[in-house]
């Protein structure tokens, strides 16, 4: 076997200590090329004959007098089948270019075998220390180590601190690819690493092709800036920044995968199955910015929670922590504001409350109303100051589109408002009719009035509340002589006959099966309505039609009897909407 320092090596080291630089050693490399001895110099290499692959340094240190470079390979750094017969250690000083420092040559090269032989561990030739658990590339340099000590500039520890340094820096981590075969062909520059998922492992851009690295079995760094934060009715936010996509330490890297985030009560989570699994986030800083929303919880419970990062070789790191509780009160529909309510009617659909427990019948709260054009109803509106009433819960049926976007087991929307008052133009009512011509053929489903009520109106109210709007099927008569019944989905409406008054007088009894009274007007005297608060009371509709006849629909009288007016009338109208 022939082992020698290069002619560029002694260079190297001359100038090094000439002009007190260091020497870091940056890499070694195995090969398969046939070196003759006889007709060959080996101090005169400048590269390996047939390199095979570069083997990253993993120590530098004293040995039986000398100095030993330390590399690691095995059967995934190097490719099964291989007979390596070279071996060669690179270096620079602060102000040259890396250059091969020393070469080594056998005539008796070793196979590497194959991966799934595992009985080949870490070993080449002489040039290996074996022990149990692991065989280490070392070679021995007298003359170098000699030459070191008498200048008395650099120690094992100090290449080893210099070797680790420039190792973190050389690579650059571009990413994540599914294969080898996605890595790009054009574009790279050298120390570019990726990491191949099929593979579990990285590739570097050596300057000519991409070399595999070691596995990624390294331990992620912990998350940062953990923050647990209650943030209203059972539900706590969490933020978190994942460690780095990759990171180099102690001879190993290591490459983000996921960060688990687990949820306990009692105590800190100790490991990801040490509680209950909230999210296994696989996006790098996913919550780092708008945070995860875990719902569901108990008010008044403190909740620890504890950020797992996991590399893609499986090892875990240490967690971040954090914990919080969270608390809710309810709110009262007449002053609070619309997105504390919002907060009592999720509670409701999630099952938490029930929001009759909280709000009254008869609870109101002045909401402003942004002016309203005529639009085929006969009356346009200025902006104008409504009382809104809440008038019975658990009324109408939700529509199946509107359960399936609630997420909801409730079939009936949690609460009926309506205008406490008809609508005004300033301190006068502002009267319209339900079609512009005297018909109910077309019944409440296909009225003027409904498609109004669905546009116009719905799009004065405050955008807050329009938010909190749900679907609803009103069944109303077909039409006043017919004895059927048509389910339209609204958000915006008026109420039936039997809604106000608890029987029918003058809508089709087949209206009058389908539907209930409002709560709110089993109080006779709520059935009143003025032109606005200041105005005085009037005629007011309701979205029946009237039946045996195919002229008229139903209204409430102005001192709040039943009655009936012709399509085209003009009277007052005051709408209904769910929560």
């Amino acid at each position: 076997m022939i082992q020698t320092l290069t002619e560029l090596g002694s260079q190297l080291l001359a100038d090094a200590l000439s002009s007190e630089e260091s020497v870091e050693f940056t890499r070694c490399a195995v090969g398969t090329g046939s070196f003759d001895p006889e007709e060959d110099d080996p101090s005169e290499m400048e590269e390996l004959i047939a390199r095979a692959a570069y083997i990253p340094v993993t120590a530098v240190r004293r040995e039986d007098g000398g100095l030993a470079v330390v590399a690691d390979m095995d059967n995934t750094t190097v490719a099964g089948g291989t007979e390596i017969s070279e071996f060669g250690v690179y270096a620079q000083a602060e102000s040259s270019d890396e250059v091969l420092f020393s070469y080594a040559y056998t005539d008796e090269p070793e196979v590497v075998p194959a991966s799934s032989e595992s009985t080949y561990e870490r070993r080449f030739l002489s040039h290996f220390v074996l022990s149990d658990e692991e065989a280490e590339l070392a070679i021995v340099y007298d003359s170098i180590a000699e030459a070191m000590e008498q200048a008395g500039y650099i120690t094992a520890d100090d290449v080893q601190t210099a070797i680790n340094a420039a190792l973190t820096s050389v690579f650059r981590y571009k990413g994540v690819k599914s294969s080898a075969a996605e890595l790009p062909a054009t574009g790279n520059k050298v120390g570019d690493v990726w990491f191949v998922s099929s593979d579990n492992s990285e590739y570097a851009w050596n300057g000519e092709r991409w070399e595999q690295l070691g596995s990624a079995n390294g331990a992620p760094a912990s998350p940062t800036g953990m923050v647990a934060e209650a943030t209203g009715k059972t539900t706590i936010r969490i933020k978190w920044s994942d460690p780095e996509e990759m990171t180099y330490s102690n001879g190993a890297y290591s490459v983000w995968k996921a960060t688990a985030l687990v949820r306990k009560t009692g105590s800190t989570p100790q490991s990801p199955s040490d509680g209950t699994l909230v999210t296994m986030s696989t996006t790098h800083d996913a919550y780092a910015t708008s945070g995860y929303q875990d719902t569901g919880l108990e008010n008044g419970t403190t909740y620890f929670y504890a950020a797992f990062p996991i590399s893609a070789g499986g090892a875990i790191g240490v967690a971040a922590t954090s914990s919080a509780t969270p608390s809710w009160s309810a709110v009262s529909w007449a002053n609070s504001s619309f997105s504390d309510i919002v907060s009592m009617i999720e509670a409701h659909y999630s099952g938490e409350i029930s929001l009759s427990d909280y709000w009254s019948v008869g609870d109101t709260r002045t909401v402003p109303l942004s002016a309203m054009e005529a639009t085929g109803v006969g009356e346009s509106h200025v902006a104008q100051d409504v009382e809104v009433v809440l008038m019975d819960f658990d009324h109408y049926d939700l529509t199946s589109a509107q359960k399936t976007a609630l997420g909801t087991s409730k079939t009936k929307a949690a609460v009926v408002w309506g205008l406490k008052n008809f609508l005004s133009n300033g301190t006068a009512g502002e009267y319209g009719y339900m079609e512009s011509t005297n018909t109910n053929a077309n019944g409440w489903h296909g009225s003027a009035r409904r498609t109004w009520c669905q546009n116009v109106f719905k799009a004065a109210l405050p955008s807050a509340m329009q938010s909190l709007l749900k679907e609803v099927s009103i069944v109303t008569a077909t039409k006043g002589n017919a004895r059927g019944t048509t389910a339209s989905s609204d958000y915006i409406f008026l109420p039936a006959e039997k809604e106000v008054f608890g029987t029918n007088t003058y809508a089709n009894s087949t209206d009058e099966a389908s539907l209930s009274q409002y709560e709110w007007y089993e109080t006779a005297e709520n059935r009143i309505k003025k032109a606005g608060a200041e105005g005085s009371a009037a005629t007011w509709w309701e979205r029946s039609p009237r039946g045996s006849n195919a002229a008229y629909f139903c209204a409430v009288y102005s001192d709040g009897t039943a009655d009936l007016y012709s399509a085209s009338g003009y009277v007052g109208v005051a709408p209904c909407g769910c929560f």
